[in-house]
Order: structure tokens, then C-alpha cells, then sequence
């Protein structure tokens, strides 16, 4: 998810040169062929843990829960990020971004801001989640029976050919396949993966990855079915290779950190890889050191920030997140 919000190649794309062609193509894999499949894999372990002990007994208490892990962060990060766009918007700072659109001061955009996440995009994902726990009824209702929740699956991923409104029925397919798998196959979901499947996982992602490469264009348009086949097979891979190293890697504090690097990471990034552009030569030559030194710095402004919500302010900390 970090990779396709970062924009470290974007200053580099406009040369007509082998170079510019090579970062469009670094551009590409890491931001298209490699990444794509992780929002519905997000999707899919988060219905899966929703569901696996669902009951309608329990909807209340669920929404108690998912009150202060997704709905209070969700509305304290958005208004800090549209205070952020708007100083930006209407001060010196704007020069240390790229492409930054001007946020309109009106009491409709400051509306949207806040409740839809208009100004602060990768929160699309945390406004589906929590609309899908106020709808969770639906979704067990479709799940409790496997053949019904599958057929349900396959009815939207069709529906999402149809591109009706602004609803991403993808995202709801994926969801729901992960209600299917939590309340019927949880078991299965929690199983450690064998070698054998570990190993025909990378074979498979491996040749997807060269496949989306060689075939940049977009593949699934007009195919919803090859579309989700696709993700579901590059989810379930991604899922099964972990099985193969998780036990050789040691914990460390960043892993507990995962919901702060979601909402800090775009702008922190943005405005750091803005800086090595302006330090860097204008070369295409520096766009793959920008987009390496980016990532890392971005972690560790986002780690610092963790160590200082944790050691100096853990309550307010732990409210920003959702815990």
C-alpha cells in the first residue's frame, strides 16, 4: 500500500530518454505489478476476522469495539490531514509538494473532508470498513450459507463490470469472500501452508509479476472474473509465502506499528521524496535512490513518531491508534 501512494518516479517520467523509459518501468512494478493485490488481501483477512465468531448476539459489542478502533481515529486522522491540506494549500509549504491540488475552504468540502475522506484517499479502506460493520447483518446473512456468500461473490465481481455510482463492488467481493472464509473455513485460513504450496505461491506470483510487466496494460477491463481470480490467487499466494519465513523473523517493533505507517505514510513520503528531488540532481538517473531513500526515511520519521507517542503521550497515542 506504501508503494502505490508513493511518488518519488513522478518528477522523472517526463524524459525522453532509455533512462526515462527504465524509471517508468521501476514506476510500474512497484507501484502496478507488485502491489495491486493488497488491498484485497486487507479486505479479505479483515472480513475473515470480522466474521469468525460473528453472531448477531454480538453486533452491538462489536460496534462498541470497532467505535474506538475505526470510527475515532478515522475522523481524528482526517481532520488533522485536511488541517495539514489546508495550511498547505494557502502557505509556503505547498513548495515542498508535488501536485498538490488547493483545498477549497466551503462547508461542503470541510463536510466531505472529514466524514469521506475526500482529501485524504487511503481512508477510502477505513470508510468501507466501518460502513461494512454497520452492515454486517447483510454480510452474515449472505455468509452464513458458503454457497449463497460464494454465489454473492461471483454476482458482484460481474456487478462491478457495470461501474454504476462510485461504490467499488470489487471491495465489498472481496470483503464478503472474507466473511465466506471466516465464518466456514477460518481453520483453513489460520493453517500454516506447506512448502510444496509455499513454493508453487512464489511460481505463481513470480509470473504474474512478469506477466503484469510484459502486458502493462489493463488486462482485466471488461473481465471481472479474471480480475478477481487473479487477485484472490496473488492474495492467497502472498498469504502462503509468509508461512515460509515467518518463523525465521524475529519480532520487532515496527510490526505492531503497521496502522501508523497506513496513516502517516502519504504525506510524510510526499514531502520527503519533494526534498531529495530538490537536493538530488535533476537526473533520471537518482529517481530509484529517491524512491529507496523515500521508503526508508519515511519509516523512520513514522518509527520515531511512534516512540515518542509511546514513551511521552501513550494514552493520546493510543486514541490516534484505535487502540
Amino acid at each position: 500500500m506504501f508503494f502505490i501512494h508513493i511518488s518519488s518516479f513522478a518528477p522523472y517520467l517526463g524524459e525522453h530518454s532509455s533512462m526515462g523509459a527504465l524509471n517508468a518501468n521501476m514506476s510500474f512494478f512497484f507501484k502496478e505489478s507488485i502491489t495491486r493485490f493488497a488491498v484485497p488481501l486487507f479486505l479479505v483477512l479483515s472480513g475473515a476476522t470480522f466474521f469468525r465468531d460473528y453472531t448477531n448476539k454480538k453486533y452491538v459489542s462489536k460496534l462498541k469495539s470497532r467505535f474506538f478502533s475505526l470510527c475515532v481515529p478515522y475522523l481524528i486522522w482526517n481532520t488533522i490531514w485536511m488541517i495539514f491540506d489546508i495550511i498547505c494549500s494557502y502557505t509556503f509549504i505547498s513548495s515542498f509538494f508535488t501536485g498538490r491540488k488547493i483545498f477549497p475552504l466551503t462547508v461542503e468540502h470541510i463536510l466531505k473532508s472529514i466524514f469521506l475522506a475526500e482529501w485524504n484517499i487511503p481512508f477510502w479502506f477505513l470508510l468501507y470498513l466501518i460502513v461494512f460493520v454497520f452492515i454486517s447483518p447483510i454480510f452474515d446473512l449472505l455468509a452464513s450459507n458458503k454457497y449463497i456468500g460464494i454465489a454473492s461473490v461471483i454476482f458482484l465481481s460481474v456487478f462491478s463490470i457495470l461501474e454504476i455510482g462510485t461504490l467499488k463492488y470489487d471491495a465489498i467481493a472481496f470483503y464478503l469472500l472474507g466473511a465466506v472464509l471466516g465464518k466456514h473455513y477460518f481453520g483453513w485460513v489460520t493453517k500454516k501452508t506447506s512448502k510444496k504450496s509455499g513454493i508453487l505461491s512464489i511460481a505463481f506470483l513470480l509470473t504474474y509479476i512478469l506477466f503484469k510487466n510484459i502486458f502493462p496494460t489493463d488486462t482485466y477491463v471488461g473481465k471481472p472474473f479474471v480480475k478477481i481470480a487473479v487477485f484472490i490467487l496473488a492474495s492467497y499466494s502472498c498469504w502462503s509465502i509468509a508461512d515460509l519465513f515467518i518463523d525465521k523473523i524475529g519480532d520487532r517493533p515496527l510490526y505492531t506499528r503497521s496502522f501508523a505507517v497506513f496513516v502517516l505514510h502519504s504525506n510524510i513520503s510526499s514531502v520527503i521524496c519533494k526534498l531529495l528531488y530538490l537536493i538530488f540532481p535533476k537526473n533520471g538517473y537518482f529517481a530509484f535512490p529517491n524512491f529507496l531513500l523515500t521508503v526508508l526515511l519515511t519509516l523512520v520519521a513514522i518509527n520515531i513518531f511512534c516512540v515518542f507517542g509511546e514513551r511521552y503521550m501513550p494514552r493520546t497515542f493510543a486514541i490516534l491508534m484505535g487502540k
